[in-house]
C-alpha cells in the first residue's frame, strides 16, 4: 500500500470548530495564504494517491515532422524539425500552443537561444542565425558555412560554439548576427556531436571512443583541448552542473564526470538506461535523460558514484533532446512533449502478479478475473491488494476479454467465440457453456439475459445466455469495419468498429445501427458514462463522443496521449486511460469536451485494459500480468477558515485553526507557495 506523503491517522472527536495538528516532520514556518483550506475526502479501500503530485506526462504537440531538438526562452519553446523551426507558446505548460514557424533549407539538428536570436545547427549549411524578437514570425538574418555537418550548438556571450562532426569544434563570432564569422577551431579525436559551455571551457560529447573532450575557450580565437576522458559508450550529449559533467553516453546510459580539474576529468559513476541516452539536462539532484526509445529517464545523482534511475515517462516517439524550465521538462521526441517533474519520482505499485498475456480484467468483490491470451481465465484473490494470489483458473485459449455477471464469467476467446464459466467457487471455475461465432470475438458486454459480442469482421452479435449451458445467437448486424469492443447502456450497444457505432438493441432479434461517430484514430475500446462515450483511439489517444441523442452521436472532444490508448475505465469525473506502452493516465473528464491529464504512471508492460474498483486500479499489462495501484484521490473540498495559527515548536510546527462551518472534515493539505502540495496529514483532534 502506498501513500504519496506521510498520512498518520489520529483520534477524532466530533466537535466541529476548533482543531489542532502537530506537524513533527515539517520544519520551518507554515503560512495560511487564503481563507480556504483544502480538505480531502475519505479514501476508499487503501490510501488514495494524487497522481498529479508525481512525475507524469502532461501534454504534447504532434508536429507534421519529427521533433529532434528543443530550446527554451521565456514563455516560448523553439522546436527543431528537419525542415523548420516551430515556435510553441508554453506560458501554460499543460496547454502548449503552436504560434510560429520558420522554414529553413537543409536539415536542422540543434538549436540554442541567446537574447533575441536563435542559433541553428544545420547539417548542410553550418550555423544559421534567426531573429526571434517576434516569436510569431522569426526570420533568418545570418549564416556561416562550417566545414563539417553541424550536430550541435551552444551560445555564450558573443560566441556560438558548433559541434561540427568530424571537424571538431568551430567557434563563431556572432557579435554581428547578420554576419557570423568562424574565428577559431579545434579538431577533436572523434565525432563532435554536442557541446555546452561553462565559464572558460567548452565540453564536447565526442561520440564513440572519444568520450568527453574539454576545450579551453578563454581565447576564442585559439581554442585548445586541455583534458578528456573516454566513456564506455558513445557520448552524444553533455550537461554541466557545478563541478560535474553529465554525459548522455548512448547505450551506456548516463556517465557522471568530475571536471573540477578540467585538465583531468574523471568518471565518478554511471548507470545504464533502458534505451539509448542521447541528451541530458540537470536540475538539483536529478539528471533528466532523453533515452530514445525509452522516453525520459530520471536519475538521482546526489551520490555521483552511484547514480540511480528513480522514474521514467514514456514519450510519443524517440526522445532525442530535453530542456528544463521550472517544474517541467520539455522533450523533443518526434512530438513535442511536456512532462511535469515537480516531484520526479513515481507512485509505488501496490501489488502485482506476472502472467503470460494479460488482455482484460474484471474485478468483483475480493476477486480479480484476468483474461490471459495463453493461460485462459485466471482468478486472483485480491482481498489484500498488496499480495494478490492465484486461486483458480481454467484454460480458455485466446482469451482477450472478460465480463463477470451473475456468478458467471463470460470470456471472449477470439475465433473460438464465447466461453461461459461458472465462478460460484472461484477456486474451481468450470466451463458450463460456449458458442462459436462466425468471426473473431474480441470484446463483449453482458446485460440481463444477453451477451453482446464484437466479432471482428463478422460484426455484432447478440447471444441469449439465459441458460448459460446453452447460449444461442439470436440476432446480429454487419458493420463495415472490424468490431473490437462493445459497451451497453439502456437500449443501445456502442461498438468500437472503425468509429463508434450505435446499435438499437431493444429488439434483440433485430439489432439496427442507428448512428455513427468518427473520432480520430482507431477505435479499439469504449466505455459509457452518462451522456458520453469514451473511446480508446489507439495512437490518437482518448476520444469523447456525445451520445445524448444516440441516433446522432457527435465527437465532443479528445486528448492525445504518448502511447497507444487501448482501454478506458470511467469512475465519476475521472477516466483511467490504458495507454499501452505508455502506462496509464488519470484524466479529469468533468468537462468532457476538454479532458485533462491529472497524472499517471509509466508502468511495466503494455497496459491493455483497466478496472477501477474499491479504492484500487487494476491493470491488465500483457506479459507483466496483473498490476495494482491505488486510485486517484477525489478532488479537495474547500473549508472556510475563521482563524489559523502556526506556532514553531521544538519538534516542528503546531497548527491550530477554527472554521465557521464544516462537514465530515478529515484532514487538509499544506501547500507551498506555488500551490503544490508538500504534505498531507490527518487531524489530531477537535475541541
Amino acid at each position: 500500500m502506498y501513500s504519496s506523503v506521510p498520512s498518520p491517522t489520529f483520534p477524532r472527536s466530533l466537535g466541529n470548530l476548533g482543531h489542532t495538528l502537530e506537524v513533527r516532520w515539517l520544519l520551518g514556518v507554515v503560512l495560511a495564504c487564503s481563507s480556504a483550506f483544502s480538505a480531502p475526502p475519505e479514501a476508499r479501500g487503501g490510501d488514495c494517491v494524487d497522481y498529479g503530485e508525481f512525475i507524469h506526462w502532461a501534454a504534447g504537440v504532434q508536429p507534421p515532422y519529427d521533433a529532434v531538438a528543443v530550446a527554451l526562452t521565456g514563455s516560448y519553446a523553439y522546436v527543431v524539425e528537419p525542415s523548420r523551426i516551430r515556435v510553441i507558446d508554453i506560458s501554460i505548460p499543460e496547454l502548449p500552443t503552436r504560434v510560429g514557424n520558420l522554414f529553413v533549407p537543409g536539415l536542422q539538428t540543434d538549436i540554442a537561444v541567446g537574447g533575441q536570436f536563435a542559433y541553428i545547427a544545420n547539417w548542410n549549411l553550418g550555423l544559421l542565425v534567426a531573429d526571434i524578437s517576434k516569436p510569431f514570425s522569426p526570420v533568418i538574418v545570418g549564416n556561416v558555412k562550417t566545414p563539417g555537418p553541424s550536430y550541435g550548438v551552444a551560445v555564450a556571450g558573443t560566441y556560438a560554439y558548433v559541434a561540427d562532426g568530424d571537424f571538431g569544434l568551430q567557434v563563431v563570432d556572432v557579435a554581428n548576427p547578420g554576419a557570423p564569422t568562424i574565428v577559431g577551431t579545434v579538431d577533436t579525436p572523434g565525432t563532435a556531436q554536442a557541446v555546452t559551455v561553462a565559464g572558460s571551457y567548452a565540453y564536447i560529447a565526442d561520440g564513440f571512443f572519444s568520450g568527453l573532450q574539454v576545450v579551453d575557450v578563454s581565447n576564442p580565437i585559439s581554442p585548445v583541448i586541455v583534458g578528456s576522458v573516454i566513456t564506455p559508450g558513445s557520448a552524444q550529449g553533455v550537461a554541466i552542473a557545478g563541478s560535474r559533467a553529465y554525459v548522455a553516453d548512448g547505450t551506456s546510459g548516463l556517465q557522471v564526470v568530475d571536471v573540477s580539474n578540467p585538465a583531468a576529468p574523471t568518471i565518478l559513476g554511471g548507470v545504464g538506461t533502458p534505451g539509448e541516452a542521447t541528451d541530458v539536462a540537470v536540475a538539483a539532484n536529478h539528471a533528466y535523460v532523453a533515452d530514445h526509445s525509452s522516453g525520459l529517464q530520471v536519475v538521482e545523482v546526489s551520490n555521483p558514484a552511484a547514480p540511480t534511475i528513480v522514474s521514467g515517462v514514456h514519450t510519443t516517439g524517440l526522445a532525442r533532446d530535453v530542456a528544463l524550465s521550472g517544474d517541467h521538462a520539455f522533450v523533443a521526441a518526434e512530438a513535442f512533449e511536456v512532462i511535469d517533474i515537480a516531484n520526479p519520482v513515481s507512485p509505488t505499485m501496490v501489488g502485482g502478479v506476472i502472467s503470460q498475456g494479460a488482455k482484460s480484467i474484471a474485478v468483483v468483490g475480493s476477486y480479480a478475473y484476468l483474461a490471459d491470451y495463453f493461460a485462459g481465465l485466471q482468478v486472483f484473490d485480491v482481498s489484500d491488494p498488496a499480495a494478490p494470489t492465484l486461486v483458480g483458473g481454467v484454460p480458455t485459449p485466446e482469451a482477450v476479454d472478460v465480463v463477470v455477471a451473475g456468478g458467471h464469467a463470460y470470456v471472449a476467446v477470439g475465433f473460438r467465440g464465447l466461453q461461459i464459466i461458472d465462478i460460484s467457487n472461484p477456486a474451481s471455475p468450470t466451463i458450463v457453456g460456449g458458442i462459436d461465432t462466425p468471426g473473431d470475438t474480441q470484446g463483449l458486454a453482458v446485460s440481463g439475459s444477453y451477451a453482446y459480442l464484437a466479432d471482428g469482421f463478422s460484426g455484432f452479435h447478440i447471444v441469449d445466455v439465459s441458460n448459460p449451458a446453452e447460449p444461442a445467437i439470436v440476432g446480429g448486424v454487419s458493420i463495415p469495419a472490424e468490431a473490437h469492443a462493445v459497451a451497453v447502456a439502456g437500449s443501445y450497444a456502442y461498438v468500437a468498429a472503425g468509429g463508434l457505432r450505435v446499435i438499437d438493441i431493444s429488439n434483440p432479434a433485430s439489432p439496427t445501427i442507428v448512428g455513427s461517430a468518427f473520432p480520430l484514430g482507431s477505435t479499439l475500446n469504449v466505455a459509457i458514462a452518462g451522456s458520453h462515450a469514451y473511446v480508446a483511439s489507439g495512437l490518437s489517444g482518448l476520444g469523447v463522443v456525445d451520445i445524448s441523442d444516440p441516433t446522432s452521436p457527435t465527437v465532443a472532444g479528445g486528448l492525445n496521449t504518448p502511447g497507444t490508448t487501448l482501454g478506458v475505465a470511467v469512475v465519476g469525473n475521472l477516466a483511467y486511460v490504458a495507454d499501452g506502452e505508455g502506462g496509464f493516465h488519470v484524466t479529469d473528464i468533468s468537462n468532457p469536451t476538454s479532458p485533462r491529464v491529472i497524472g499517471g504512471v509509466n508502468t511495466l508492460g503494455t497496459v491493455r485494459e483497466m478496472a477501477a474498483v474499491g479504492g484500487y486500479v487494476y491493470l491488465a499489462a500483457d506479459h507483466w500480468g496483473l498490476l495494482i495501484f491505488s486510485d486517484q484521490c477525489p478532488a479537495a473540498t474547500p473549508v472556510e477558515l475563521s482563524t489559523f495559527e502556526a506556532t514553531v515548536v521544538p519538534e516542528g510546527v503546531l497548527l491550530t485553526w477554527s472554521t465557521s462551518s464544516e462537514f465530515d472534515h478529515l484532514g487538509f493539505h499544506v501547500l507551498s507557495f506555488n500551490g503544490r502540495r508538500q504534505l498531507s496529514a490527518r487531524e489530531l483532534g477537535s475541541d
